[in-house]
This record gives C-alpha cells, structure tokens and sequence, in this order.
C-alpha cells in the first residue's frame, strides 16, 4: 500500500474518507481491486481485517455523509456507556445515505441544539439519546442518563425540541415518574411506592411525611458522607436500594459499613432493602417505611440532619 495512502488511513482513525484525497483515486481503486482496502459505505473505506471494529464503522459514516448524526445505542456506546451493549448495527440520521448490512440510516431530523461531538463524529446529545433508547431498554436508560448528570429540564427540552414521533406518551410518562430523580429502576419503583407511604401517612400526625431522592449528607466540616437513595427527613432515616449485583461483593459490603457508620454519627438510622425484595414484595416494603418513620416522629424527633452543602 503506498504510503500516503496508509498515512490517510492513519489520520482517519482507520477510515479513508475518497472525497478529501482527490489525488489518490487511482492508488485507492488499486487497493481496492486487490483486496489492501474494503468499501463500507460510499466514499468510506477501511482495511479488511478493522472492517469489523465498531469505532471504525461509526467514522465511517461521518467520511460518507458529513450531516450525519449518529443516533440510538450507537450514540450511547460514544457517550461512554457501559450499560449498553454495543450494537453489531451502526445507526444515523442521514438524508443521503442508504441502509445495508450494519448500518441502518433514518432520515429524521436532529435539532442542532441536540447535536454534540464525540471523536469529530456527530451524536445525539445524552439527553436526547436516553430518549431514544427508552424503546430498546426501558425506563432504565433514563435512570441512568440522570445518574450520570443529566438533568430532568434536559430531557424535557430534548423531548420538546425533537417534536412528535411514535412513542412520545411513553416517554412522557416516565419523565413525569422522574421528576424524583431516580438512578436505577429499582429506585424508580421505590419512589412509587413512597407515593403509597405518603397516601397512607396518619393525618393526625404532627409532622407531615417529607422524603427527598438522592439526598446530600455532610459531616460538620462540610465534607460529603453520603447520597441518601431515599431520606426520610424529619426523623433522619435513610433507606438504602441495594442492587443485587453491586452490593453483593465483599468490596462493596465493607464501604457500606463505613458509610452506614459514618452517617450512624451522625444521628442517621440506615434501613437497607433488595431490589428484588422491594418488587416482588411491595406491600411490606410501604409497611416497613411507615414503621421507620412513626416512633420518632411520637417522640419529636429532630429536623434534617447534616450539614446543607457549602455554597
């Protein structure tokens, strides 16, 4: 292969883009007929044994419709995450480009606000990609596009700017369900149930029943003790959704002790619950949360706990 073909190759991350090398025509049909580099898309070429690799498939769409935006699971797996398989199909807007074997093409539109860039290839923005993935994996995806940062507002502007399309009430649904943040889908089943445990609250109560998502602990020095997955805040007891997975390790097991303690100190009651032990039996779940929070709220009980976060 003539080196400056190779050197193109090189500076394309693995793709060839025809369009910018005008001079290399004839070197590039060379290739071509004898098998040193392969067609993925018009204009697009690769060598035979990356014509597999899923960073060079996505580039290559780029080099074949620079308007592209790469969309879906693709975009995903661009953003970094790791929840997502990485997909054997190559998905985009494109107005220009055709379907074939791995690559499947739409030609929707991608509001520019909703368009960043990753590597030089264009990608639907993280909110806007959580929305398109609700479809293929469920509410989870937003709980983990929240998780990672992205706000609620974020993704009601994507949905609004990306105007109507088939599945629009589902995703609207699970926003509403979202305005508690929730970061995994055992979460989000907690926070309905919280619903049942406020419905249920004793109006005679002296106390209303406050609880927050995702509630910030510091110690007196201001220095962060813990995320409370959810914060019963009038008596200081944080319930704790336990994935089976992650807190199945004896890694995992240990920083909760420490945590767990470190909040005990703080005047914290920790209550921990299963994600499978809250779906299969929510019942006892919403009974449990009602007995963490009535005894002290008899007595009295003592407002908030920890310090708010530094300004």
């Amino acid at each position: 292969m003539k080196s400056e073909l190779a050197d193109a190759l090189a500076r394309g991350q693995g793709v060839l883009c025809r369009r910018e090398h005008p001079d290399l025509h004839r070197h590039l049909d060379h290739c071509l007929r004898t098998g040193q580099l392969v067609r993925l898309l018009r204009g697009a070429y690769c060598r035979p044994e990356e014509s597999e690799a899923f960073g060079v498939r996505a580039r290559a769409v780029r080099a074949a419709d620079p308007a592209a935006v790469l969309t879906g699971a693709t975009a995903a797996r661009l953003h970094g995450w790791e929840e997502v398989p990485e997909p054997t199909t190559i998905t985009a807007a494109s107005r220009v480009l055709q379907s074939r074997e791995g690559f499947r093409f739409t030609q929707r539109r991608v509001p520019p606000r909703l368009v960043r860039t990753v590597d030089g290839v264009p990608i639907t923005s993280r909110a806007l990609t959580a929305l398109d993935l609700v479809d293929m994996v469920g509410a989870g995806v937003l709980d983990d596009a929240l998780r990672r940062g992205v706000t609620l507002d974020e993704l009601w502007q994507a949905l609004h700017l990306a105007g109507p399309r088939r599945g629009d009430a589902l995703r609207r649904r699970l926003l509403e369900e979202s305005r508690t943040e929730p970061w995994s889908e055992a979460e989000r089943s907690a926070h309905r149930l919280m619903e049942r445990v406020r419905e249920t609250w004793p109006r005679q109560a002296r106390t209303p029943l406050v609880w927050r998502a995702n509630r910030r602990v510091f110690d007196r020095d201001g220095v962060l003790v813990a995320i409370c997955d959810i914060a019963l805040e009038p008596c200081r007891v944080d319930i704790e959704i336990d994935g089976d997975a992650y807190h199945a390790s004896t890694s995992a097991r240990a920083r909760d002790r420490t945590r767990d303690r470190r909040l005990a100190m703080l005047g914290w009651r920790v209550a921990r619950f299963g994600a499978g032990e809250i779906r299969r039996q929510p019942d006892a779940f919403v009974a449990a949360v009602l007995t963490l929070a009535r005894p002290r709220e008899r007595s009295g009980g003592s407002p908030g706990a920890g310090r708010a976060p530094p300004p």
